[in-house]
């Protein structure tokens, strides 16, 4: 990422530290080579995360970590998404620490924090992209957990869900007696489950402050945050390829670059990049600043719209540019575009997004025209 405003002496160091680290560990000819279950989640990669500081970004220094950093989350969301990490970083080493902190007491700090930070336990945080959106899971009558969770990401590889019900957070063991899990890939290498809770008993946290809207209401901006980083990463990675293609690729005893209509069209790709960092920037800095809640609210869903349509529409120039080769498994261009296509869906689609800017105040309605 370039560097802004908003960086500081924290942000270069582990942002320098986690591009030595995909250079020299997880570079995408290596992963392929991998079992799909190894690509999906690595135990050793997960732990390695964890010593680069990676799940250190969203807690308190009091319970191990950094302080609530958004530009930290944007910047490992960033690298995440250039180089196709399909680890859980979002969901349990952003989401699911701040959740906990904000709204767990001391016991259930001291209980969960320090695995989570350590990389030895997958705590899955279920955001619903919208407050009005539940998750789809009822109380019964004596406090037991029931229904149906559907495409819930990262589920596959927990080892515990905090899902939201009943106007609280509560926290389930997937080895819990009434959870069931059907767990599938999804199209990018990144997996989720079909969840059935039955009966299921959970524990909730016990929000001693009642903040769980307001909590719900952060996770929600991080979280759309984190997914508009994470496609400007790839929307950066699928470019440099592509326009090392156009380079070296020859046809006629010519680079096809040479060709106008193609440079043209790397130009359009280039301004996606740019319009795209502008709008993340903007949402960054009012989250890490005392943006009035308004304005950092149409900040971040200008961000997420913006640049997940920005990296569907390029990685599918990039493929288009790479030819025949770009659709194939062995080449990043088709992962570029699959991650893409999955971000445009995560934690709100386009829509969501551009509704709730417009309910924001960031562009007239019909009625003002």
């Amino acid at each position: 990422m370039n560097l802004t405003t908003w960086m500081d002496d924290t942000d270069q160091a582990l942002e320098s530290a986690a591009r030595r680290w995909v250079a020299q560990r997880h570079r995408f000819e290596d992963r392929q080579h991998l079992a799909p279950d190894r690509r999906r989640h690595d135990p050793a990669i997960w732990r390695s995360l964890a010593e680069l500081g990676w799940f250190a970004v969203a807690t308190s220094e009091a319970h191990g970590g950094f302080g609530l950093r958004p530009s930290s989350i944007a910047l490992l969301c960033q690298i995440a998404g250039s180089a196709l990490l399909t680890e859980p970083l979002l969901s349990s080493g952003v989401l699911a620490p701040q959740l906990i902190e904000a709204l767990g007491d001391a016991t259930q700090r001291s209980k969960w924090l320090p695995d989570m930070q350590q990389g030895t336990r997958i705590v899955v945080a279920l955001v619903p992209p919208d407050q009005d959106v539940g998750p789809g899971v009822t109380l019964t009558a004596d406090g037991r957990l029931q229904g149906r969770l559907e495409v819930a990401v990262d589920a596959d590889i927990a080892d515990a869900l905090l899902i939201p019900a009943d106007g609280r957070l509560w926290y389930l063991p997937v080895s819990a007696s009434g959870v069931q899990r059907q767990p599938y890939p999804l199209l990018d290498g990144r997996g989720a489950a079909t969840v059935h809770l039955a009966a299921a008993i959970a524990e909730p946290l016990a929000d001693p402050e009642g903040r769980i809207a307001d909590a719900m209401a952060q996770a929600r901006a991080l979280a759309a945050v984190a997914v508009a980083s994470d496609s400007l990463g790839l929307m950066q990675s699928a470019f440099d390829q592509t326009l090392e293609h156009l380079k070296t690729r020859r046809q006629f005893g010519m680079p096809i670059g040479s060709n106008q209509a193609l440079q043209h069209r790397a130009v359009d790709a280039y301004i996606r990049i740019a319009e795209s960092r502008a709008v993340i920037d903007e949402a960054v800095a009012a989250l890490c600043g005392n943006a009035p809640p308004v304005e950092a609210a149409r900040a971040v869903h200008a961000a997420k719209a913006l640049a997940c349509e920005n990296a569907r529409k390029l990685t599918q120039e990039a493929v288009q540019m790479h030819g025949g080769i770009g659709i194939t498994e062995e080449h990043a261009a088709s992962h570029y575009l699959r991650r893409a296509r999955v971000n445009a869906q995560w934690h709100g689609a386009e829509d969501l997004h551009m509704a709730a800017f417009v309910r924001a105040g960031g562009a007239p309605t019909s009625q003002e025209i």
